[in-house]
């Protein structure tokens, strides 16, 4: 049994953001879990040592904290080296437990003309940005799904497959509707169009809505998705800790009807190429 942990990153200021990336990692539950998540207390323990381990939470890496000196890793407190020190520790622990990374991606702007023309042909106002969103988002979480799947279908294609997606009100059912319709046979009326051409045979049940205190491996999505994001925005400081998890990042493209990602460029390639390497 699979699991794979997702998370959203690039869903701010479009002017600051232009990309939306879904991802997330995916873990054995009977032989992985147990030792990543142990792997994730030791980092706890080392980089904050007193931390009191409350009922039902876990103590929460996020990237974005890190990254600026905020939250619980303030910069007059934490200097830069320490924490990006904190962000290579989490991404060996993708590394050396061979996690592979899936991912989704969109270039906001283009989903914006795309749906802005859509809106007009069909006579209808401008979409809203709640609108945009959720099509961002639909769009980059489909893209992973269907990297999810090749995955599944290539390297445990007798397993099935649950998705635990990072809790979030506004996008939970806008998540859990999409993939109920990749999932089982229904009428696919209205849904866009990549979606006529996919079917899941391994991802299984509805998403599992998770907060990052409840589950310290979903904390790995958050660096994954970080990371991604950053490698597509160009940012040169982002190198060492992308080059820690390359490796891991499933990129093969499908040809075919079942799994197309014909749409999407071969994923190092793109991001070796939007960042400048």
């Amino acid at each position: 049994m699979r699991f794979a942990y997702l998370d959203e990153a690039g869903i701010s200021n479009p002017k600051h953001e232009p990309y939306a990336v879904v991802a997330g990692v995916v873990v054995n539950m009977d032989s992985d879990f147990r030792r990543v998540e142990a792997k994730i207390r030791e980092a706890v323990d080392k980089y904050i040592p007193n931390h009191v381990y409350r009922l039902g939470e876990n103590f929460s890496f996020h990237s974005k904290d890190l990254w600026h000196g905020s939250g619980l890793f303030p910069r007059d407190i934490f200097s830069v080296k320490q924490r990006m020190d904190v962000l290579s520790t989490i991404a060996n622990i993708i590394f050396e437990n061979n996690l592979p990374i899936v991912f989704g991606y969109v270039d906001r702007e283009r989903v914006k003309r795309e749906l802005s023309i859509l809106y007009l042909s069909a006579n209808l106002p401008l979409p809203s940005n709640r609108a945009l969103l959720n099509a961002e988002i639909s769009k980059c979480f489909f893209r992973c799904f269907k990297r999810i799947e090749y995955w599944m279908r290539n390297n445990a294609p007798q397993e099935v497959c649950s998705i635990a997606f990072e809790n979030n009100d506004e996008n939970r059912k806008l998540i859990s509707n999409l993939q109920q319709v990749l999932v089982n046979k229904v009428d696919r009326t209205g849904v866009f169009a990549e979606s006529e051409y996919f079917q899941s045979n391994h991802i299984v049940e509805g998403p599992i809505f998770l907060n990052k205190r409840q589950s310290p491996i979903i904390q790995l999505s958050d660096i994954a998705a970080f990371v991604l994001k950053r490698k597509l925005q160009k940012c040169t400081r982002i190198t060492p800790i992308f080059d820690i998890i390359e490796g891991n990042i499933s990129h093969a493209t499908v040809s075919g009807d079942t799994v197309s990602l014909a749409r999407q460029p071969d994923a190092i390639a793109y991001l070796d190429n939007v960042s400048g390497r």
